[in-house]
């Protein structure tokens, strides 16, 4: 009350001061609290244990910041393990962060990188936790996620369409021993020419190795490994007779594979209603991968499967190219016209027009290159 009184600063670094002020009261209420609850406890040791230290320090990460307190320990007769009765009770975890501190910061952690949340949590709480401390958070919650979201029962307000869209993305994931390779030192070879450019070590570089061996169909040239997602939700006819939605939309990702993904789709849809033999509406969309495509359809054989417009208008874009000119009016609106056909839910009439076109184009038509005139398939 006097601080606030006699303060003269601007707003700005008053209610700074007055922030820190409020989180050193609410380490000291902390204390007080830890200070109650451990003098409640009982103090017998269970059934084969023995007391050990009666005042065992800690520090705890809290939402006010760092507060220290003791806590009885005990001991297991044979083995040598131990535990502290308070830290049970209170539900606190090894890993010295409390439990407030680990939902907000792998909250934050699912929204944004890791590196971007540690300044927030600066700019929040006045402190933030290691990259590697959330890393290790987020890791550790997310082996929880799944059990906990399995045993939870299908929504009761569900809809009457099930609608399952499913893609698969690659990020990078280079391990620890291939980006030691990448940063290693340069090899005696290293420096070709007296001024050791980067242009030059590689020239020097594929002279001694040869030309690289041609990739087939599908290889992939960057270290990645496949993130399968998958959004589940369904839609509810309303009284104007149309669909309505999406309901109870659930979000799932994993690097565990297309068959993986399959099965999570399968079990999820059986738990909200929609079994293997369902009489009901399931709507499958995809991108077009045969992979999610084969693996889907093995667990879902009565739904209906959709290549998603997205990629739909993609390869349209596409065709559009080997016809007009790139960024050309008539390269626009050829696409806007077979646009407006695939949203009219003409699409049996634009496959037939398009095999039209096919049958009447040439197998190999001139295209201009880099290089002057080429013949392409």
């Amino acid at each position: 009350m006097r601080f606030c009184r006699a303060n003269n600063n601007p707003f700005r670094p008053f209610e700074w001061d007055l922030l820190t002020r409020l989180w050193a009261l609410g380490g000291l209420l902390l204390r007080l609290f830890l200070a109650c609850r451990h003098a409640r406890l009982e103090a017998t040791p269970p059934r084969g244990f023995r007391r050990g230290d009666p005042a065992a320090e800690r520090t705890l990460k809290t939402l006010f910041g760092r507060v220290s307190y003791v806590r009885l320990q005990m001991i297991r007769v044979r083995g040598g393990c131990s535990y502290h009765p308070l830290d049970v009770a209170l539900g606190l975890t090894r890993d010295g962060f409390s439990p407030w501190v680990i939902q907000f910061v792998t909250r934050l952690a699912t929204r944004m990188r890791f590196a971007s949340r540690r300044s927030l949590c600066r700019s929040v709480l006045g402190w933030s936790p290691s990259v590697e401390s959330i890393e290790e958070l987020a890791l550790g919650l997310g082996r929880l996620a799944e059990p906990f979201a399995r045993q939870q029962a299908g929504p009761n307000d569900d809809g009457e369409v099930l609608v399952i869209e499913v893609d698969g993305k690659c990020p990078p994931t280079a391990r620890a021993e291939e980006l030691a390779k990448r940063r290693g030192k340069r090899s005696k070879h290293a420096k070709a020419c007296a001024c050791g450019c980067q242009r030059h070590r590689g020239r020097a570089k594929r002279r001694r190795r040869g030309g690289k061996k041609r990739r087939k169909k599908g290889d992939k040239s960057k270290n990645g490994k496949e993130v399968v997602v998958v959004v589940m939700y369904t839609l509810k006819r309303g009284g104007d007779g149309r669909l309505h939605g999406p309901k109870n939309k659930k979000v799932w990702a994993s690097f565990g594979g297309r068959r993986g993904a399959a099965c999570w789709a399968r079990a999820e849809a059986t738990k909200r209603g929609f079994g293997p033999d369902t009489s009901r509406t399931v709507q499958i969309v995809v991108d077009g991968a045969s992979g999610l495509r084969s693996n889907l359809a093995a667990a879902f054989p009565n739904a209906i499967a959709t290549v998603d417009v997205c990629h739909v208008v993609e390869k349209l874009w596409e065709l559009g190219h080997r016809f007009h000119q790139e960024g050309s009016a008539e390269l626009r609106a050829r696409v806007e016209e077979w646009k407006a056909w695939v949203y009219a839910g003409r699409a049996g009439e634009l496959v037939a027009h398009l095999r039209r076109l096919l049958d009447g184009t040439p197998g190999r038509v001139p295209e201009r290159g880099p290089r002057g005139r080429v013949w392409r398939r």
